[in-house]
């Protein structure tokens, strides 16, 4: 038998913020000394493209904010880590 653990790292309701996720992924890979082996997102994730996209969230006003939503992340950021 292995005594290799695996590691799990869950994250909820993202609303459109990518970079929190990739933070947390980045402290996440602090704190085990490796990436995590699976990274769950959970919740809203709200992966809008644009400000059509946007307009189709049906949320009240004030939660409305553009935020990150419409930057591209790029593949090396993703898989950095």
């Amino acid at each position: 038998m292995s005594n290799q653990s695996t590691t799990f790292l869950a994250i909820g309701d993202v609303h459109g913020q990518w970079y929190c996720v990739i933070d947390a992924i980045s402290e996440a890979t602090d704190i085990f000394g490796h990436t995590p082996d699976l990274v769950l997102q959970v919740g809203d994730a709200e992966a809008l493209r644009n400000e059509a996209d946007l307009a189709t969230v049906h949320v009240p006003a004030e939660y409305r904010s553009q935020r990150e939503r419409f930057r591209s992340l790029e593949p090396t950021e993703l898989m950095s880590g």
